[in-house]
């Protein structure tokens, strides 16, 4: 990309590392700079699928081995069933419920979390794996889930 749109960049990095006596991929621009789409989601409509159905989709690039990657089919007394992949087991990455209420996610960033290594919060509040399990079990469709619905 750096060929394509930024001519001349590369022949640049290459004489800093050549001055400072380091490797390319100890030039921190390269990594800040080019970066690789995670976790996308997809969602086709009916009128375009095969057998008239909505289908949704995610990948799992963004970090595979922390993923419980089981999925995972639910139901609690009083609340909806629904059908997911797990986080911690009892939070959830994506799912649908038995209304065909569908949520999915992606990673905005560097983790939030109170681990050592991860950004901190900048507001009190749910991580997204339980928001996620609350709409599921909660809301009928999106307007159910819309903020102030709960």
């Amino acid at each position: 990309m750096f060929d394509r749109w930024c001519p001349g960049l590369n022949e640049e990095i290459q004489g800093f590392v050549e001055a400072l006596g380091v490797a390319p991929v100890q030039v921190i621009y390269y990594s800040m700079t080019c970066l690789k789409p995670r976790c996308s989601q997809m969602v086709l409509l009916p009128g375009i699928t095969k057998n008239g159905h909505i289908l949704m989709a995610r990948s799992y690039e963004y970090a595979y081995q922390s993923d419980d990657f089981t999925l995972t089919s639910t139901s609690v007394r009083g609340k909806y069933a629904h059908m997911s992949s797990s986080v911690l087991q009892l939070g959830r990455d994506e799912g649908i419920n038995e209304y065909g209420l569908g949520v999915t996610m992606s990673s905005c960033g560097f983790p939030v979390g109170a681990l050592d290594g991860m950004r901190k919060p900048a507001i009190r509040g749910l991580q997204f794996w339980a928001v996620i399990r609350a709409l599921l079990e909660n809301c009928k469709d999106v307007g159910e889930a819309l903020p102030g619905e709960i």
